[in-house]
């Protein structure tokens, strides 16, 4: 396949060795000198499900499970997830640093992989330059550069990369160990990604295109990839979050477009992080499309088909993610993204060497327009993401040091944001430091969105008699998380903390807290991750309004599978009164329902409270007929 002798790099003299050197080096720098930030990127989120396998590593049976047992929708990345974090995290524990040192040295190899098998494809040393440089700079690959759970992406790069460089040499020389290295580069790669089942078609495309008589030793490729998919399919539960539930329809075209746009990084329809007027971006996807699809198109037209070659590299590996329809991310772009990289680099290449300097002035702007919107969005979600990551470090440190000061104490905290939790205390850092109590201040969980599907918030949730009883006792500490720290607010904390106890408690009932049970009446099931279920009916009972113009307020979260025929009305009751009904439609979504009570209900003393459901629900494995999960009930006045 190369076809320009003359315009690859020769190492067979002292300055074509530095020429060489430089010409794998330089974009390498590049890629080093545009995510930097990620070089220091602390851990966030799944890192910290992650981290936490280490501390329940004993013997050779619970490495053995750490390994191997299928994790996060049934996945078992061996290599770029259970053996990256064990074995780093063993041996520097929670320094970031020789993390993403490791990551980024495997992009650097990915790089040089990527440089070698597109030096072979095209012929030309210059397009094999510019591809790593396109692709380093694209934004989705943000993600990749500055998130240490990421790291799949790029090591299924370069095990995809060198098993495809591999093929390629073991289709110009016919050595066997070449053929050996394919296979070996190629079985790795199931530890890493399950996008490395697309090698297959990658080679045997190649092989039909360019090397026929090889097609038939590609086909043996397929049979690991089925077995790989047999066992995901037949032995593997598949999740139960609503997030990766597989969608085979042809709304698969709406989620291809948004990729498309996100990979030209021009037009965003998820968001819109760049400077840029969509008009412009709009402009800037459409001509990207032409421009590629046309040189494509005309080289094929001469039958020339390694444009026709990247595109199907493209579109090969992002098949297996279009069917998550709801779970559209940059990130997922990392791997396809080369194959467009390859395209560019080598229809920019082509323009430049064309001697028509009408196309190498149009190539020259679109990639211009193209690296400039595209380098500034993958800036911008590098320091986003370092930024959200440095801020949960700083938390997570004063903690720490909260906890070394206060040993023994539990740790209540206030002010916490959804975004923050989220980032990584929803995985439980805190395990990580031995600090056993940490929980969220009682009223600012219903700031939290309660996620059942990645395992809610009961773990961070305590009632407010628990947590006075704690401070009563001087074994709590109250801190307010701030813009620039944390502070110590135990003793205002204890104050306004008792007298909403005393004011309001009996117009209340937090249904997460033991201490409310005996308000609830025997419909409901137990305490379940923050919240209760409740069957058809169930009641509770509450302290009668003190005034006028005051109402019922229920607060809780809709399942899916709750509202998967239909609404679901929600109809409350006081006093044997009706107050009318509400229904609830969003799916895996906290709610909050008002119904105003009326000026003639009893001034004073308890009453019950009934709350009926038109519809339940029931699920595997389970006897239970659910309906809603209700966090809290109480009375108050319109906010």
């Amino acid at each position: 396949m190369v076809s320009d002798p003359s315009d690859t790099p020769s190492g067979s003299s002292p300055a074509g060795l530095r020429a060489q050197i430089a010409w794998f080096a330089l974009p390498m720098l590049f890629c080093l000198w545009l995510n930097w930030l990620g070089l220091k990127t602390w851990f966030t989120a799944d890192d910290f499900a992650w981290l936490g396998l280490r501390p329940r590593v004993h013997d050779l049976s619970s490495l053995c499970w750490a390994l191997f047992h299928p994790f996060a929708q049934g996945t078992v990345r061996t290599l770029s997830e259970r053996a990256y974090f064990l074995v780093f995290y063993s041996l520097f524990g929670l320094n970031v640093i020789p993390f993403r040192i490791a990551a980024f040295l495997t992009q650097f190899a990915a790089i040089g992989f990527l440089m070698a098998v597109l030096r072979r494809l095209s012929g030309s040393a210059l397009a094999a330059f510019l591809a790593p440089l396109l692709w380093c700079c694209a934004a989705p690959m943000a993600l990749a550069m500055g998130w240490s759970s990421a790291y799949n992406e790029i090591l299924c790069a370069l095990l995809l990369f060198a098993a495809f460089y591999f093929l390629l040499r073991h289709i110009d020389s016919g050595r066997r160990r070449d053929l050996i290295a394919v296979w070996a580069c190629y079985l790795l790669g199931f530890g890493a990604l399950e996008h490395i089942v697309v090698f297959p078609i990658l080679a045997s495309a190649y092989a039909l295109l360019f090397a026929r008589p090889y097609f038939r030793k590609t086909l043996l490729l397929f049979l690991p990839a089925l077995l790989f998919a047999g066992i995901h399919v037949f032995l593997i539960p598949p999740s139960t979050d609503p997030l990766y539930q597989l969608s085979f329809d042809a709304r698969i075209f709406d989620t291809l477009r948004t990729y498309w746009f996100l990979s030209t990084a021009a037009f965003r329809p998820i968001d819109n992080w760049t400077r840029f007027p969509h008009p412009f971006g709009l402009a800037l996807s459409l001509a990207l499309a032409f421009a590629l699809f046309g040189y494509a198109a005309a080289r094929a037209a001469r039958r020339d088909y390694r444009g026709l070659f990247y595109l199907i590299w493209y579109f090969a590996l992002l098949a297996p993610v279009l069917p998550l329809r709801n779970h559209i991310q940059d990130y997922y772009l990392t791997l396809p993204l080369t194959g467009l990289a390859m395209l560019g680099a080598s229809a920019l290449a082509h323009a430049l060497k064309s001697r028509r300097p009408a196309l190498a002035t149009a190539a020259i702007v679109l990639a211009l327009a193209y690296t400039t919107v595209s380098a500034s969005g993958l800036r911008f979600n590098l320091r986003w993401n370092y930024e959200h990551a440095r801020s949960l470090q700083s938390l997570i440190e004063a903690i720490y040091d909260a906890h070394l000061a206060h040993p023994g104490k539990i740790i209540l905290l206030d002010n916490v944001t959804n975004g923050l939790f989220w980032a990584g205390l929803g995985d439980h850092p805190f395990r990580l430091l031995d600090i056993p109590g940490v929980y969220l201040a009682p009223g600012s969980e219903v700031d939290i969105q309660p996620h059942l599907e990645w395992g809610g918030i009961s773990d961070y949730v305590i009632g407010p008699s628990q947590a006075m009883e704690a401070l009563d006792q001087n074994r709590a500490l109250v801190l307010v998380v701030g813009v620039h720290g944390v502070i110590d607010v135990t003793g205002s904390y204890r104050k306004v903390l008792a007298a909403e106890m005393a004011n309001l408690s009996p117009m209340i009932v937090d249904l997460a807290d033991p201490a409310f049970a005996s308000r609830l009446g025997p419909e409901w099931y137990s305490i379940d991750k923050g919240f209760r279920w409740m069957p058809r009916s169930a009641t509770v009972t509450l302290g009668a309004p003190t005034s006028p113009g005051m109402e019922i307020v229920v607060t809780g979260f809709c399942p899916a599978a709750a509202v998967a025929a239909g609404p679901v009305h929600l109809s409350v009751s006081a006093a044997g009164r009706n107050l009318g009904s509400s229904a609830i439609t969003a799916p895996d979504s906290p709610f909050v329902v008002a119904f105003p009570l009326p000026p003639s209900l009893a001034p004073t003393g308890m009453m019950s409270v009934t709350l009926s459901l038109d519809r339940v629900f029931s699920i595997p494995s389970d006897r239970r007929r659910l309906g809603l999960a209700i966090r809290r009930i109480e009375i108050k006045r319109p906010d």
